[in-house]
């Protein structure tokens, strides 16, 4: 609800520009790496190395089929080589930086972005499973200054005309200051702290 995910303006005159009819994100994660006081990085956060997520091993949150992926993306250095948001008038999809979609046969698909450049352990068109290695976490794209992984559920592969659908995790825990309750099933919000029960 409090996601900045949710609020997509259809009419801006820049979303009708780049062609966006449908708010893919709305129910999107950016999904960060904390250590054990919350915290994000250490000392300088303008090394990329110094987020705890940078390089973080990422995994396929279901079974599917690879059906597009990008890889080539140099990652952010902040006050070097940073993103240029004049490019997503020529290609909208510059936005995700280093990203994957994955068909799950059932009408939904993952899209998970912001990874690190050449980091992508799959290709297109492989097939898939629950927990597989997929690449690691980058600092690739628009990624408002923090590193992240952008993952949402939508109900189709285009990145701009599919609708968001809401994704629910199983078998996670949520912290909450010194009190953790174990989640069988359920959605996680934005501020949570979570940690998944499968090794």
């Amino acid at each position: 609800f409090y996601s900045h995910h949710r609020r997509l303006d259809l009419i801006d005159p820049m979303a009708i520009k780049i062609g966006v009819t449908a708010n893919p994100g709305r129910y999107a994660y950016d999904l960060c790496v904390v250590n054990n006081e919350g915290e994000l990085y250490k000392d300088d956060k303008n090394i990329n190395e110094n987020w705890y997520g940078y390089g973080a091993s990422v995994y396929s949150l279901a079974d599917g089929k690879v059906v597009e992926i990008v890889d080539n993306i140099p990652d952010n250095i902040p006050g070097k080589s940073e993103f240029d948001f004049g490019q997503i008038l020529e290609n909208p999809n510059s936005m995700a930086g280093n990203y994957i979609i994955i068909d799950h046969h059932n009408g939904e698909y993952s899209m998970m972005a912001h990874f690190k450049q050449g980091s992508f352990k799959v290709k297109e068109s492989d097939e898939i499973k629950q927990g597989q290695l997929i690449g690691q976490m980058g600092f690739s794209g628009a990624t408002a200054w923090w590193v992240h992984i952008h993952y949402e559920l939508r109900n189709g592969k285009d990145m701009w005309t599919s609708e968001g659908l809401p994704s629910y995790f199983n078998d996670f825990n949520k912290i909450l200051g010194a009190e953790t309750t174990a989640v069988k099933n359920g959605q996680i919000d934005t501020g949570d702290i979570v940690e998944t029960l499968n090794k």
